[in-house]
């Protein structure tokens, strides 16, 4: 089977998370990937589009495109897949966008099969598509390898978080709660993302912090580097459509995660088993002294949550799942 992957570009997380780290394994199953990232000038990305005529299937991944582009790509794709794991209908502030709503209703219809991320995902998807699966977010855990080491007594615990310009301002609402943690003078906030732009340090009080510039290179090793993983959400219609990549990472890593029950978060975050689940404040100045003054139950939760990963999250079974279903779709179009 050859697959072709159109989006923006291969650095977007959702594209790295979603189809890049299946690439090598959809290699070893026998399929030929071929990317498509949407370039500039126009004459460039329409003269990429000629590759789909020679795949089987067309994977658009979240991208939104405008109803002459989106037809020319069906036109051109024997079998199209529109894969998305964010809340693209909505504006990032959770309003609604009457443009980008109908661009992906559009989407959806002119796909043969729709992957969501998650429920609400799948929800809102069905509204415009009967042919709509949940395919969550995977990790590659032979890049995330379970970590060993642990923090040795008298050093500061390294509480952290990843991400990126767009979701930095989501740390900011928890960063008094830290700063009121029993403990707050033994904590240490890694940051690590694209810039510190829209984060406000000043409120995290006794809590030293550093920030570390995200690359490629640095970002399972400087992961790893955590005690403690924080995904704070607030609770929107745009973030109901996260996939909860972040503390699947830390629970890859064998770093337990404190986050908001918020998107994909409630649906594998068993709070006190495999991880944390933080609402108000007080939730999370509870959960970050318990963590600090219970070793034995960091150890629990980072066992559990690499557990959770390794059996329901892993690249490998993804990815297998996924090609399943392109070839699901080619057999069923040829039957009818």
């Amino acid at each position: 089977m050859r697959i072709a992957a159109i989006a923006p570009r291969g650095t977007r997380p959702s594209y790295r998370f979603r189809i890049g780290q299946m690439i090598p394994h959809w290699e070893a199953a026998g399929h030929e990937v071929v990317p498509v990232f949407v370039q500039r000038p126009l004459v460039q990305r329409l003269w990429s589009y000629g590759r789909l005529r020679t795949c089987d299937v067309t994977i658009i991944q979240q991208r939104l495109f405008h109803p002459w582009e989106l037809a020319i790509i069906r036109r051109l794709s024997r079998h199209l897949v529109y894969d998305v794991d964010d809340a693209v209908m909505l504006r990032p502030n959770g309003q609604p966008d009457r443009k980008r709503l109908k661009r992906f209703a559009a989407t959806c219809r002119a796909a043969d099969l729709v992957i969501c991320g998650n429920r609400t995902l799948a929800e809102t998807s069905r509204r415009y598509s009967s042919r709509v699966v949940v395919v969550p977010t995977a990790i590659d855990l032979d890049r995330f390898q379970l970590k060993v080491s642990k923090p040795q007594p008298n050093e500061r615990l390294v509480i952290g978080w990843t991400g990126s310009k767009g979701s930095n301002h989501y740390l900011n609402p928890i960063f008094p709660a830290l700063a009121r943690a029993k403990n707050a003078n033994s904590l240490h906030l890694k940051v690590i993302s694209d810039t510190t732009e829209g984060i406000d340090f000043s409120t995290l009080g006794p809590v030293t912090w550093e920030f570390i510039p995200w690359t490629p290179e640095n970002e399972v090793s400087e992961t790893a580097s955590f005690d403690i993983g924080l995904m704070p959400l607030p609770d929107t219609p745009f973030t109901r459509g996260k996939c909860g990549c972040k503390a699947l990472q830390y629970m890859a890593l064998g770093v337990p995660a404190v986050c908001s029950p918020v998107g994909m978060n409630a649906d594998f975050v068993d709070h006190g088993r495999n991880g944390m689940l933080a609402t108000q404040p007080d939730d999370w100045v509870r959960s970050i002294d318990q963590l600090f003054e219970q070793p034995d139950l960091r150890e629990q939760l980072a066992a559990a949550g690499y557990q959770t990963v390794s059996t329901e999250f892993g690249a490998a079974d993804m990815a297998r799942r996924l090609a399943n279903h392109f070839q699901q779709i080619a057999i069923d179009q040829f039957a009818a």
